[in-house]
């Protein structure tokens, strides 16, 4: 046991015999501790610059697909035989805000394509929302003529969602 304690009091007292002592720090060990502090702070600067870019980004896309369902809710609205070029302009006239007010960033197109399915008279519309900044939304349903159908409900399902980046 005696052994073992001087071992242990030699390897934790300064080694005398090179003439050093532990009363500070190099120049190189403070150059290599700043290095790694600049490395480390740099990197933390970068991820916060690409996690803020990527929360506006996903906000302009919630936007985006916002103001393509309200389109698109509109449109279900409106009789099926009113649905026209005049209600689905391509592109509408000016930009839209979060709201759809004008005057925001983003722009909104609208186009559709008449159809039959099953002998039911069909239109097929897509409307897409593209913003400043890049970025496209794109949404697109099929609205049935409810005279033909039984129900007298307007029919209407999401037929396909992209997003363009």
């Amino acid at each position: 046991m005696t052994g073992f304690l001087i071992a242990m009091t030699n390897a934790m007292s300064p080694d005398r015999s090179r003439g050093t002592s532990n009363q500070g720090f190099t120049l190189v060990e403070l150059l290599v501790s700043i290095v790694i502090l600049t490395v480390s702070a740099g990197a933390l600067a970068l991820l916060s610059a690409t996690t803020s870019t990527a929360n506006y980004r996903s906000q302009d896309e919630a936007t985006a697909t916002a103001l393509a369902i309200q389109k698109l809710e509109q449109l279900k609205a409106t009789p099926f035989s009113s649905i026209d070029s005049t209600t689905c302009q391509n592109p509408e006239p000016g930009t839209l805000g979060q709201a759809g007010e004008s005057g925001g960033i983003f722009s909104r197109s609208c186009s559709h394509v008449t159809g039959t399915v099953n002998g039911t008279s069909t239109k097929d519309i897509t409307v897409s929302v593209s913003w400043t900044g890049g970025g496209t939304v794109t949404l697109t349903t099929t609205i049935a003529d409810v005279a033909v159908l039984a129900t007298g409900y307007p029919t209407a399902y999401v037929k396909s969602w992209s997003q363009t980046q």
